[in-house]
C-alpha cells in the first residue's frame, strides 16, 4: 500500500515519469522523507539504462535535494545517460514540481547479464 505507482515514459534520449507522495511518505511535518525521493530515483533512474539497450544495477547514486519535497503535488522525474564507458553507465535526472527543482540525481549504473544470475542471488561471474 506505500508503493508509488509509477510508469516510466520512454522518449528520444529521456525516460520521464510523473509521482505524487502521499502523506506516509512524509519526512518533515508537512513535506516527503528524502529517503522516499532517493529510493525513487534509485528505481527510476535505474530505467534510464535501457535507452541504450541496456540493463543494469546500481553502483552508486548521489541525490541533491533543492527544496523541500511536496506531498499531495506531483512530481515529474527526468532521467537520460550522461556517458557509457563499458559496461558504466552514468545517468542524470531531476525531480520537478512545474518549474521548481526539487531535486538532482547521478548515479552509476553497472550492465549485468541477468541470465548470469543464479537462484540464490549471487553472481556466477
Amino acid at each position: 500500500p506505500a508503493a508509488i505507482p509509477m510508469m516510466p515514459h520512454f522518449g528520444e534520449g529521456v525516460v520521464t515519469t510523473e509521482i505524487t507522495l502521499g502523506p506516509m511518505h512524509g519526512g518533515a511535518p508537512g513535506r516527503g522523507h528524502g529517503g522516499v525521493l532517493a529510493g525513487i530515483f534509485d528505481e527510476f533512474a535505474g530505467t534510464a539504462p535501457r535507452l541504450v539497450g541496456a540493463t543494469a544495477v546500481t553502483a552508486s547514486l548521489t541525490v541533491d535535494f533543492r527544496a523541500p519535497i511536496p506531498i499531495g503535488e506531483p512530481l515529474q522525474l527526468r532521467a537520460w545517460v550522461h556517458e557509457q564507458q563499458g559496461r558504466k553507465i552514468f545517468v542524470r535526472g531531476d525531480a520537478r514540481r512545474g518549474e521548481d527543482l526539487i531535486a538532482e540525481v547521478e548515479g552509476l549504473f553497472i550492465v549485468i547479464d541477468y541470465a548470469a544470475i543464479d537462484t540464490s542471488g549471487a553472481a556466477r561471474h
